[in-house]
């Protein structure tokens, strides 16, 4: 089994994830030729990304469909730069006889792209902004444990104006912010030490929380450090949910 799932995994290269992005490629490759021609040399730094990061991951296993952010981010920036000088170069375009030919062809296929991005992309990706929180408050189904989290924290929502966790993701489900330092609170930066318990401890300090999400025994010190201003709202499966004393309420 365990050979079955490395070799479904190693099967896949960082050039069939980046193959979904075809259309964006394209536009980068117009913002390429912008680049050169108005000779900003500097901003081949982002072609030189991309392609270092294709080729770097391209020998690398295991990929997964995260991985392409690597690549798309800075692709994604040259094909703003083509659509930026496309809108920008339009109105000269229809002001001038004859049309020159080569701005033409750049003016029209980067808006064609554009167009057939956002009509094949935007119905994909729309529903996920615009979801309601349904979940959190109103499911039709009874609630799952985890989700408890979520009603909580929504609950407390309106006078919360932080949240420290490592687990962001309930922060972000339910509209919370978390200090900066706390946006990407990989195991890798706690391992190697970028990130420690006594730096989460002067956050808590700095910013006085409202809401603190924890996993139980991740930071023993921190949470001892929380029993003199916080107390345990709800604990599930070894996570912990901290609210600030001064506040009230369930």
């Amino acid at each position: 089994t365990n050979k079955a799932y490395l070799d479904l995994i190693q099967s896949k290269s960082i050039a069939y994830y980046v193959q979904e992005s075809w259309p964006i490629l394209l536009l980068a490759e117009l913002g390429c030729i912008v680049v050169v021609a108005k000779r900003r040399w500097t901003s081949l730094y982002l072609l030189a990304w991309a392609v270092i990061a294709f080729i770097m991951l391209f020998f690398y296993a295991p990929i997964w469909y995260h991985h392409q952010i690597l690549i798309t981010v800075p692709i994604a920036i040259l094909a703003g730069i083509a659509v930026g000088e496309a809108l920008r170069l339009l109105p000269r375009l229809m002001r001038t006889r004859p049309i020159p030919h080569q701005q033409a062809f750049l003016i029209f296929s980067t808006l064609g792209i554009l167009i057939f991005v956002l009509t094949s992309r935007l119905p994909l990706t729309l529903p996920d902004f615009q979801r309601p929180p349904v979940f959190i408050t109103k499911a039709a189904h009874a609630p799952w444990r985890e989700q408890v989290f979520l009603t909580k924290m929504s609950n407390h929502a309106p006078k919360t104006r932080w949240v420290v966790t490592t687990l962001t993701t309930f922060a972000f489900r339910v509209g919370l912010p978390v200090p900066p330092i706390l946006a990407v609170p990989s195991y890798k930066r706690i391992a190697n030490g970028e990130l420690t318990e006594k730096q989460i401890i002067q956050i808590v300090d700095q910013y006085q929380p409202e809401q603190v999400l924890l996993r139980e025994n991740e930071f023993p010190e921190l949470e001892k450090h929380l029993e003199g201003g916080y107390r345990l709202l709800y604990s599930y499966s070894k996570k912990l949910l901290y609210l600030r004393k001064d506040l009230k309420g369930q």
